[in-house]
């Protein structure tokens, strides 16, 4: 997000440069817009790069707790018989406590 609006606040500046320049600053704002697209171009990649990233960890996320398919209402049985991390009083040493 920071990034996003560091090029955003760039691509402004380079606007009012490019509006506003005098024929010396003209080749250096032409300089700078082209730096400016090759960071637009960037930043479009990395977003393609985080959006597949996204859909991988959802198809993950959605694997491991059924996300939405035909077994939706068996999926959190499953998951809260698997134990994903061990009882905080095992790693402790403590007994055990009789449920309530």
């Amino acid at each position: 997000a920071a990034r996003l609006e560091a090029a955003r606040q760039r691509a402004s500046e380079l606007k009012a440069r490019a509006g506003g320049g005098g024929g010396g600053e003209k080749s250096s704002a032409v300089n700078s817009t082209e730096d400016g697209g090759a960071e637009v171009e960037k930043l479009r990649q990395d977003k393609l790069v985080l959006s597949n990233q996204k859909a991988a960890l959802m198809k993950m996320v959605q694997d491991v707790y059924g996300g939405g398919g035909g077994g939706g209402a068996e999926a959190p049985a499953e998951a809260a018989d698997r134990k994903l991390l061990p009882d905080p009083r095992e790693l402790l040493g403590t007994p055990k406590m009789k449920p309530l």
